[in-house]
């Protein structure tokens, strides 16, 4: 994650939930689906602030991407 002066840093997860999982369900309408993507909220703490994000896991690709509410 990039920290305030834009440098990449590495946080240790300090605790986090499963969002969604990959397997099947049913869109609206009845429609089937498979779902290959992994969603968890996680805290981190950054200079001694808790902060929350989101992982994400592409299970075709093996990629995880990262996505945080930035300060207001």
């Amino acid at each position: 994650m990039k920290d305030d002066d834009g440098e990449m840093q590495v946080f240790m997860i300090k605790a986090y939930k499963e969002i969604a999982h990959p397997g099947e369900y049913v869109l609206p309408g009845g429609m089937p689906a498979v779902s290959h993507m992994w969603q968890f909220e996680c805290k981190i703490h950054v200079l001694n602030v808790e902060r929350r994000i989101r992982l994400f896991f592409n299970a075709y690709t093996n990629v995880w991407k990262m996505s945080f509410k930035e300060k207001e």
